[in-house]
């Protein structure tokens, strides 16, 4: 992008540091990805849930979801495209990054049958998987289930549900909260570090071109 070539030549002037640039950046980034991801959830909610009857919590939740999912997103482009100079390249290597997360921690491979339980495990280090605990706790909390047992007719429990995607019976809102938060939050510093360090010479010279 043009602002990327501009930061190459500011940078190697002295002008500002790579970590001023981003906190600038993210000063007006993350209110505005906060507001369209709010609206985002006002579109979502009808959809998935029942209007009639909002509830503010379960609102909470898929606002949480999809804005620390958009900041994640959005951190590991600002990561990769200090290094590629591509754009599609780097909408790319982000993408398959984020589908094998949500692969992974959504629950659906591990719903399979005939796949290993430690797949399950090993996503507790995945923001997707922790995201994807939000929704689920917020279909429970805004949908109830209709449904009478009788002859051949199964009804499931959400507990039962629960426990075979995320691995755990009961919804843990305030962990699965902070965690998404953190690893929103953790990449963004985690960026600001990485541009502080001094800039290689051939990524340099590769954005002055």
């Amino acid at each position: 992008p043009p602002w990327r070539k501009r930061f190459c030549q500011e940078y190697a002037e002295g002008l500002y540091t790579g970590a001023t640039m981003l906190i600038a950046y993210n000063v007006v980034s993350i209110p505005f990805s906060f507001i369209s991801s709010a609206a985002a959830a006002c579109a979502l909610y009808p959809l998935v849930l029942d209007p009639s009857t909002p509830d503010g919590m379960t609102f909470m939740y898929l606002l949480v979801a999809i804005w620390t999912s958009f900041m994640l997103a959005e951190q590991l482009c600002i990561m990769f495209l200090l290094v590629m100079k591509s754009q599609l390249n780097a909408a790319i290597a982000v993408s398959y990054i984020l589908i094998v997360c949500l692969s992974l921690a959504s629950g659906t491979i591990r719903s399979a049958k005939g796949l290993p339980g430690w797949l399950q495990d090993n996503a507790k280090g995945v923001h997707t998987k922790y995201a994807s605990s939000l929704l689920h706790t917020a279909s429970f909390l805004g949908r109830k289930m209709n449904c009478t047992p009788a002859n051949g007719i199964v009804c499931p429990t959400p507990a039962d549900f629960l426990l075979d995607r995320i691995g755990h019976p009961n919804a843990q809102e305030t962990t699965d909260i902070a965690a998404s938060v953190a690893f929103a939050l953790g990449l963004c510093a985690f960026n600001m570090i990485l541009y502080l360090l001094p800039m290689p010479r051939f990524v340099r010279r590769k954005f002055r071109e």
